[in-house]
């Protein structure tokens, strides 16, 4: 019988197949696209970065 959790890992594995089988049939789109998402996502990652680097500041200030 098919579990929940074995057709969750059938479907990751398939995925990740996809996207082997796309960086190796056509690489340099396969490398636009994730060049495309980190640019994207660019803003969010500076954004938690730079609260993550700010934070223990903050912490400090709170005390005095």
């Amino acid at each position: 019988m098919i579990s929940k959790e074995n057709i969750k890992y059938c479907i990751f594995i398939a995925f990740i197949s996809i996207l082997i089988y796309k960086a190796i049939d056509a690489p340099m789109k396969f490398i636009s696209g994730i060049s495309g998402f980190i640019s994207f996502f660019s803003p969010f990652l500076l954004g938690i970065l730079f609260s993550l680097l700010i934070n223990p500041m903050m912490m400090f200030f709170e005390k005095i």
